[in-house]
């Protein structure tokens, strides 16, 4: 029913008479398929599922999209079974056309084609012919566009395959209008702020936002808040809009820390400051939880993950701060000082936060909230007479993990033991049971430690990364390499070196344009800078060499990007 509603919402609906009317767009059904079920649910990963599964499972929303109308599908990066879905052409002509009846046109991600084996930014005649009509190519078009006349000209591509693919996206273009419409600029909705800024649409805003909070505890009650109280607003998170709206804000990975970036957006301290003072009471920002003077009646903490987006997102343990528990620290501040802890955790998903949970006296699973921040405060806050103005509704879509290695965790699971089970959210009717007691030494091993120089490292067996993105590799040994590389992603991996001295440090390596290089360091001391030539092939790989010299004990190898588009499969470490 949701899928069906967003289409409408998107394209019209038959029986209303507002298919494609001014007020509508073409609707894309994405990402064709299988993304959302990657070995270990690594972005652009490998889909290793029999086909009934993909059928059963990963097709139902795609089911009710094509059923309601959708008249664009986007494929997707990752692969199945080991074959990338842009080169796919069972399963985007064969069952997607073929069998499911899909007459609307097929639509590449980014750069997704060049995922495909044999091709590149600029040239794959395999995922035109595998049923891609409308490839997304952003910097490489005009080698794209001089590669597939040559291949049409040389017959790889067919001039049949040619007139299907721009038959289907001129019959969109048709059907919605495109055609008969004036330019954009002179259309119904062009240059009209009005509409996204109305009253009406804030207001539903912040209706999602009070409606998808979820409760995980409220000791003794304390929720909902009396507003004619001091109450000091802590937490990176509780004046930072682009922190509660994540990845795909303005930016690809939102990194925007500028609030004046959403115009009439409001922040989560904005909202708080306005509910407090309209009833007597005294709302004070303080991100680092410090104060003057008499403590306040109760902090409130925003804290939570910081934006990213696909790749980026990747993580090898649910432990939310592993390592530096800044946020637990803040907590734990107000709570040795008798200061009762309300905490708002913003995230893009569940996390392992025992910890956390247990320096608060509250816990607000509050997701991505974006602009309008206002919403929470509406609901943490009663009116002077201690009567709530609105409760809380929201339930968990997900099972809230009991341990950072609780993964994966689905309710039809055997043993099956959640923190917070699927559909699981207080009321402020509800009586909070949960303590302060939980086990906070159940968070998994944490990284994993190579011993040097007896372990191979797997490339894919990180400890941190920024925009590192996995695949399937085809070199010996199997498994996942890291790719599509740009300036500025950068991996960790933590090291054990048994034997002091002096070693050659070999990289498995491989790229198309061989423009790529990283810069190495250990423990933060730069050891070296490393050339990556082309191979002649993504997945032709080569063995490249340096020398370092290493001390005993533990240490942090890491690996910062200085040029674009390689891959790497494995890193040794031979003593010499």
């Amino acid at each position: 029913a949701l899928t069906d509603d967003i289409v409408h919402g998107l394209q019209g609906k038959t029986s209303t008479n507002t298919v494609f009317d001014n007020n509508r767009i073409v609707a894309t059904a994405k990402h064709f398929i299988g993304d959302g079920g990657t070995t270990n649910g690594i972005d652009q990963g490998n889909t290793q599922v029999d086909e009934e599964t993909l059928r059963d499972l990963h097709a139902k929303g795609f089911y009710a999209a094509l059923n309601a109308g959708a008249q664009t599908v986007m494929a997707s990066y990752n692969s199945w079974n080991g074959d990338k879905l842009h080169g796919n052409s069972y399963l985007l002509t064969d069952v997607l056309r073929d069998q499911i009846g899909f007459d609307g046109f097929v639509i590449g991600d980014w750069n997704g084609h060049a995922q495909v084996a044999g091709c590149s930014n600029g040239s794959c005649a395999t995922a035109i012919n595998a049923g891609v009509d409308m490839i997304m190519v952003p910097f490489d078009w005009q080698s794209f566009y001089n590669n597939t006349l040559a291949q049409v000209q040389a017959g790889t591509i067919s001039m049949a395959r040619l007139d299907e693919a721009v038959t289907r996206i001129l019959r969109v273009k048709f059907r919605s209008g495109l055609m008969s419409a004036p330019r954009p600029g002179l259309r119904t909705h062009a240059a009209d702020n009005s509409v996204l800024a109305s009253t009406e649409i804030k207001a539903v805003a912040r209706q999602a936002v009070r409606e998808s909070l979820v409760l995980l505890k409220n000791k003794s009650n304390i929720l909902p808040l009396n507003p004619n109280q001091t109450i000091l607003v802590a937490g990176s998170a509780a004046d930072n809009i682009g922190q509660q709206a994540g990845g795909w804000s303005i930016t690809w990975q939102g990194d925007i820390e500028n609030n004046d970036d959403f115009p009439e957006g409001t922040s989560i301290f904005s909202g708080i400051q306005t509910i407090v003072a309209n009833n007597g009471g005294t709302a004070t920002l303080s991100p680092t939880g410090s104060f003057t003077g008499n403590a306040p009646d109760v902090a409130i903490v925003v804290f939570g993950e910081t934006p990213y987006s696909e790749g980026a997102g990747d993580l090898n343990s649910l432990e939310y701060q592993a390592g530096s528990k800044s946020d637990l620290a803040l907590l734990n501040s107000f709570k040795s000082q008798g200061i009762p802890v309300i905490s708002i955790f913003i995230s893009g998903r569940p996390l392992w936060v025992n910890a956390e949970l247990n320096a608060s006296d509250a816990f607000v699973a509050a997701w991505l909230p974006g602009s309008e921040g206002g919403g929470i405060a509406e609901v943490l806050f009663s009116d002077n007479n201690g009567t709530a103005v609105y409760d809380f509704v929201g339930k968990l879509s997900y099972s809230w993990p009991n341990a950072a290695n609780q993964t994966p965790l689905n309710s039809d699971d055997a043993s099956y033991s959640p923190l917070f089970a699927l559909g699981y959210g207080l009321t402020y009717q509800d009586t909070d049971t949960l303590g302060d007691d939980l086990d906070e030494g159940t968070g998994g091993s944490g990284p994993t430690v190579f011993s040097v120089p007896a372990d191979l490292i797997e490339a894919e067996n990180f400890s941190a990364m920024s925009g590192i993105q996995l695949e399937t590799t085809t070199d010996t040994g199997g498994g996942q390499n890291i790719g599509f590389v740009d300036v500025g992603d950068w991996l960790e991996y933590e090291i054990d070196v048994t034997i002091a001295g002096t070693y050659e440090i070999q990289y498995r390596l491989a790229s198309l344009p061989g423009s790529g290089g990283f810069r190495t360091t250990i423990n933060g001391v730069v050891a070296h800078t490393q050339s990556v030539p082309s191979t002649g092939g993504w997945q032709n790989w080569v063995t490249e060499t340096q020398t370092v010299t290493l001390s005993a004990g533990r240490q942090t190898l890491r690996l910062d990007a200085i040029g674009n588009e390689w891959n790497m499969n494995w890193i040794r470490f031979v003593q010499q």
